[in-house]
């Protein structure tokens, strides 16, 4: 039995870590600057990476999961600054008597704070069922009278 014959597999050098962390800084860069994979791919050819899509899309994940990664241990010290910001105004709102500011700094402070019920639209028919709600009023459109012809909606109602 014959063995086919192999073909030659042209095999690049890979990158080495230091470079492609150059590279995932720089994508990172890009992407916070709004460019899709179609930007990150051009700036990859002129950059001379001589890489294909598909690896260009790895680099994006890369930076993508950095990102968030950076945003989610940065969010108890986000908060914490937001909060101290908002400490800081109310007291400085008082202080000047600007009770309003105060109140207005005292708000959003609850509000990041969670201290305050989600807000809900309902129909004032249903306070309990947000879903029931929203098909009584599909029904209450589907079962409007259709205007006569030559009358306009607000002339019908």
């Amino acid at each position: 039995m014959a063995t086919k014959p192999r073909k030659p597999t042209r095999r690049t050098p890979r990158s080495s870590a230091a470079t492609v962390a150059k590279r995932v800084e720089q994508v990172i860069d890009l992407l916070l600057c709004g460019a899709s994979i179609i930007d990150l791919c051009r700036f990859a050819s002129e950059q001379k990476w001589g890489l294909d899509r598909r690896s260009v899309q790895r680099y994006a994940e890369k930076a993508r999961e950095l990102l968030a990664e950076s945003l989610e241990h940065d969010r108890e010290k986000l908060l914490a600054d937001h909060l101290t910001r908002r400490k800081s105004l109310y007291a400085r709102a008082l202080q000047i008597g600007d009770y309003r500011a105060a109140l207005a700094a005292a708000r959003d402070e609850a509000l990041l704070m969670g201290l305050y019920p989600s807000a809900k639209v309902m129909h004032e028919g249903d306070t309990e069922n947000p879903i029931r709600a929203r098909l009584v009023i599909v029904e209450e459109i589907v079962n409007a009278e259709p205007a006569s012809a030559g009358q306009t909606e607000r002339e019908a109602a």
